[in-house]
């Protein structure tokens, strides 16, 4: 379908020039018959289409009227999440591309709520960030197409150590101090020291990572009189010594395991290349 913007000698028309015509079903039946007998003044004798002035999601140069077959649709102007090609052929053996479509036109009777609701009901949605963008594109491979294949929004913590950096090397540049935090694992003796004198350096787990502990029961049992948030000093004790001597014990057995099974393996793929190397000397034997 070709539109005509209104004035496109006066201002520029914003949308594409063509774009796919979505009809209710009555009237698109209606249609066919009309178009199958070629494309010609026909069809503008049947369908008239107008921009009208009217505000659709916040956004104008979106809604028509729609005129087919002496009724009057409301139609608004969709984006689809895809490009589709359009081809015109004179003789149904040479094709030429006429277009790239992004658009369609949607004519339908009621309002624009009440079209929305029937989507709905239909299992057709809209994009939720874009309200005049479809969620779908045209064929079933493209269904939900923007949540697959596109660029997802970028992640706003990595936004703000992208932020960070870029300040300190603004600093560095103009003669500044580089400053910059530092995560490192230090022996017990140097934890106590710290404890002491920077206890602020330490770190204490959130009142987030305690009740996931808490939860999935893998809090371990402290000392009388020891808080949840000295968690870390507990794990450079006396307490996380017992965890880290059953940790190792654990990985030998399981490294015991892994070897005695491996050893069995072995055995058992000699015994077979030996068999096989009998039954082929018998073979040759019986010659």
């Amino acid at each position: 379908m070709v539109l005509k913007p209104p004035t496109p000698h006066q201002v520029p028309w914003p949308y594409d020039l063509q774009c796919i015509l979505r009809l209710p079903l009555d009237i698109a039946e209606r249609l066919r018959p009309v178009l199958e007998e070629g494309y010609s003044k026909q069809l503008d004798d049947v369908i008239d289409i107008t921009p009208v002035d009217r505000p659709v999601e916040g956004e104008r140069s979106r809604a028509f009227a729609v005129k087919a077959f002496e009724e009057t649709l409301s139609g608004v102007l969709l984006d689809i999440p895809t490009f589709v090609e359009s081809f015109k052929s004179p003789n149904n053996h040479v094709f030429t591309k006429t277009a790239d479509v992004s658009q369609m036109l949607v004519a339908f009777r009621g309002t624009w709520s009440e079209y929305k609701q029937r989507l709905q009901e239909q299992g057709v949605e809209l994009d939720p960030e874009f309200p005049l963008t479809l969620r779908d594109g045209l064929t079933p491979p493209t269904v939900r197409i923007r949540q697959r294949k596109w660029r997802q929004p970028p992640n706003p913590d990595q936004a703000v150590r992208n932020a960070r950096a870029e300040e300190q090397i603004m600093n560095v540049n103009k003669g500044g101090h580089l400053e910059w935090t530092e995560e490192a694992d230090v022996a017990a003796s140097e934890m106590r020291e710290r404890e002491e004198n920077e206890p602020s350096s330490i770190w204490r787990p959130t009142d987030e990572i305690i009740n996931t502990l808490n939860a999935t029961g893998l809090m371990p049992s402290l000392p009388p009189g020891m808080s949840s948030a000295s968690l870390s000093s507990f794990a450079m004790q006396d307490g996380a010594g017992s965890y880290s001597a059953f940790d190792a014990t654990s990985k030998g057995s399981r490294a015991t395991k892994k070897s005695k099974r491996h050893h069995h393996k072995k055995n058992k793929k000699h015994k077979k290349e030996s068999k096989e190397e009998d039954e082929a000397i018998a073979a040759f034997k019986n010659r």
